[in-house]
């Protein structure tokens, strides 16, 4: 046979896993869980299930394996797997004897299985056979397996099924209230795992549209979301319009800090040249980022700052040397040999002065 040595590998386990939990799940009369407590007065029963498998083309069989499960009585439906891609097509029991086939269509795998299995007193045996595909490769396996009756148990199973989907649930409802939160569109997007919210998202923007016009709610938004051009945009609201209600409210405060932060250039346009142009001494340390976005576009030719295009966060100019453009980093200057070391403060005067007109 002309296959690949490691797609013949992946596929035997891929048939390794698909073969055990068929056997395991299809050889009884009820259906085998894994989840259970030892427990001599249960109501359900203990086995050890022993299957050996062989496949064509391999020049020794696999080893028997044994593995001990708990069966839950009265669920003849709970013997089917369930595998991905699969379908069962047929099932039939008669007397002590349940036979089924499934067709099983996923990725590179295309192959049907069928099985039967006869129960005793206190025991079964059965077989089972596999021909298809198995990631990508042609294969035909082979099991017998066989249990034995060794005491009672209490499945817990559905306990722990329930227990696990409550968790992931949970998990779920977790992210998608950091998601509306964060005002995270990515999210809440059709087939995306938070897509039932949408609405509830929609409505955090909307309350985020009128909030975000506080510069401090701007900065903290801002700083959780760097995309909510998209974020309001989805939801039909403006990021513009926010963002203008913020800078005006900025400079009606005096909130140099946020006018300068780079969404509010028009803003800077209007009061640098009130502010930063034509001042002689020091300027005021709290106009620093006013003026120091003032120089950066009116001589830099920087375009006014739109949210539309960039949604800077406010902020950022924080500990930016006056004059900086936006994103660089400061800059260490040596000093002269033997000078003692210059104040920061007056370190940010002088290059501001040195880029003002005064």
């Amino acid at each position: 046979m002309n296959t690949n040595h490691f797609a013949v590998a992946a596929a035997v386990r891929s048939a390794l896993v698909v073969l055990v939990v068929l056997a395991a799940l299809a050889a009884v009369p009820a259906a085998a869980q894994i989840g259970y407590k030892a427990d001599p007065q249960g109501k359900d029963e203990l086995w050890d299930v022993t299957s050996k498998m062989e496949m064509t083309g391999m020049p020794m069989a696999m080893p028997a394996q044994t593995h001990r499960v708990c069966v839950e009585k009265g669920n003849d439906a709970g013997t089917i797997p369930k595998n991905e891609g699969c379908t069962v097509v047929d099932t039939r029991r008669v007397g002590n004897k349940f036979t089924y086939r499934m067709e099983c269509k996923n990725g590179k795998n295309d192959y049907t299985a069928t099985g039967e299995s006869t129960t005793g007193a206190n025991g079964y045996q059965g077989k089972m056979r596999m021909a298809g595909k198995m990631e990508g490769q042609q294969m035909e396996m082979a099991m017998d397996y066989s249990g034995t009756r060794v005491g009672n148990c209490t499945s817990t199973v559905k306990q722990d099924v329930a227990a696990m989907k409550a968790k992931s649930d949970k998990q779920v409802a977790d992210m998608c209230i950091d998601g509306i939160e964060r005002l995270m569109w990515q999210m809440f997007e059709p087939k995306e795992l938070c897509a039932a919210k949408r609405d509830a998202f929609c409505g955090a923007v909307a309350k985020a549209a009128q909030s975000m016009q506080d510069p401090a709610q701007y900065t903290a938004m801002a700083g959780r979301n760097p995309d909510l051009r998209t974020s309001f945009a989805k939801c039909g609201q403006s990021l513009a319009a926010t963002t203008r209600a913020a800078c005006a409210r900025a400079t009606g405060t005096r909130n140099w800090q946020f006018v300068g932060s780079g969404n509010c250039d028009d803003e800077v346009r209007a009061q640098g040249p009130m502010h930063c142009a034509g001042r002689g001494g020091s300027p005021d340390p709290a106009f620093y980022a006013l003026c120091s976005r003032y120089v950066t576009i009116t001589r830099g030719g920087v375009g006014a700052g739109s949210p539309e295009n960039s949604a800077m966060q406010p902020g950022m100019q924080q500990g930016m040397q006056p004059g900086m453009q936006p994103g660089m980093q400061p800059s260490a200057q040596p000093a002269p040999a033997n000078a003692p070391p210059q104040d920061p403060m007056q370190q940010g005067i002088d290059k501001v002065r040195k880029l003002l007109p005064f």
